[in-house]
Formats: structure tokens, C-alpha cells, sequence
């Protein structure tokens, strides 16, 4: 529901109720035709407003600004504005004229509405947007650049597997071989791989490995291939 909605509905109950009032002097200096506004003249002017702004051709999308100040017909231009759609830019009177230059070219308002004393201000905004907006270009638009596909994610390493085949069995199955070494040097390899050190590795790497308890390592003789602590 629109606020115009809300304003037709309380207007069908309560027709004859103030909706606007201002005090005697300020009706004086702002030299106003009355001092209040019922429910029921309000909709009238904000219907009668809305029709000639429709029929100017605004509407959704539009942008006006209002140079209307505090006065109700501020209130009335932005109701019928409102009931058709279209955005309201309320300007300050009391902002430099460079300043409400930059509003108006900021906003890209389509019409400027302003009080018949401030008529010269919003002349002099309106040409000074004007010159703040760019020229339109004839140039052809820049093709986008391409987006670089994201890099890829490091491979995983491969943890490490303790050996599931004994050392004594491939001992056997190396000596049967007819290519195979003699059982003195491989034994010989066996002793040099218990007495090498190696830093520091995880406590019990398998079921069959025994949890750490020294800083010295050696590789199990059933070929285990994760160090572990001596017993």
C-alpha cells in the first residue's frame, strides 16, 4: 500500500480533520492562502498535481528535485510524485549554488521545481549541472578483459604407509632369487640402515610400531619403513 493509498483511506473517514497547519506568522512570511489544510484538501491538490505531472509525461524512474523548502506544497509536490512512481531529490536552500549544481548533476534529475523567490538560484544550478555533466562520447565501448581462471591447489602429499611384507620373508625371497645378493651384504645393508639416524618422527606410526622413547631411531627388522625409538 502506497502512502497515497493511506492518505485516500483516512480521507474517506475523517474528510474535515486538519492534515496541515503552520503558525499565523509563518504564514505571514511565507505569504501562504491559509493557515491549515484538511485531509480532504490535501488529496485534492496532490491528486491535481499528480494529473498534470502525468500528463508532462513523468513517472517511474524519473528524478525530480524540489526546491520547495519546508513549506506544505514541498509535501504535496512528494505525494504526487510518490502516488506516480517517480524518485523526489529535496534540495536545501541554504546549500552555495555550486553545491545544489552538484546535487542536480549528481542525482540526474529530470526536472527542477523550485518556489517563484528561488527561481534565479535554480537557474543558476541548473547551468552550472549542465557544465558539471561530461559530453556524451561517441567512442566505442572497451571489451571486457578476460577473468583469469584461479590457480590451482597444490597436490596433496601421500602420507606415509608402513610396509605390510616383512624384511625376513623378502630376505628369503631375495636369496632364492638367482640375481639376488649375497646374505652378508644384505645383511650388511640391514645394520647400516639400524645404526643411521634420522631426526625426529612420529611415536607409533603402526599397530606394530612401539611409541617413541628416545631421541635415537633404527628401522625394525621386519622392514618397517617409518623410524621408531629403540627399545
Amino acid at each position: 500500500m502506497q502512502i497515497t493509498d493511506r492518505l485516500r483511506d483516512i480521507c474517506a473517514r475523517h474528510p474535515s480533520s486538519a492534515l496541515f497547519a503552520v503558525p499565523r506568522r509563518v504564514q505571514a512570511a511565507w505569504r501562504l492562502p491559509q493557515a491549515a489544510w484538511t485531509y480532504a484538501e490535501t488529496l485534492a491538490a496532490v491528486e491535481g498535481l499528480a494529473r498534470r505531472y502525468r500528463d508532462a509525461g513523468y513517472g517511474p524512474g524519473h528524478r525530480v528535485a524540489l526546491l520547495l523548502e519546508n513549506r506544505p506544497q514541498h509535501y504535496f509536490h512528494w505525494l504526487a510524485l510518490n502516488s506516480l512512481g517517480a524518485a523526489v531529490v529535496p534540495l536545501n536552500p541554504d546549500l552555495r549554488p555550486d553545491e545544489t549544481a552538484y546535487q542536480l548533476a549528481h542525482s540526474a534529475s529530470a526536472l527542477l521545481v523550485a518556489l517563484p523567490e528561488r527561481l534565479a538560484a535554480a537557474r543558476g544550478a541548473r547551468r552550472g549541472a549542465q557544465e558539471l555533466q561530461p559530453p556524451p562520447t561517441t567512442q566505442r565501448p572497451s571489451r571486457p578483459r578476460r577473468a583469469r581462471a584461479p590457480p590451482a591447489a597444490p597436490a596433496r602429499m601421500p602420507s606415509a604407509r608402513c610396509s605390510t611384507l616383512p624384511a625376513r620373508r623378502e630376505g628369503r625371497r631375495a636369496a632364492s632369487s638367482p640375481t639376488a645378493t649375497s646374505g652378508a651384504s644384505a645383511s650388511g645393508m640391514r645394520r647400516n640402515a639400524a645404526t643411521s639416524r634420522s631426526p625426529r618422527a612420529p611415536s607409533g606410526c603402526c599397530s606394530r610400531c612401539p611409541p617413541s622413547t628416545s631421541t635415537r631411531w633404527r628401522t625394525r627388522s621386519w622392514g618397517c619403513s617409518t623410524p621408531v625409538a629403540r627399545r
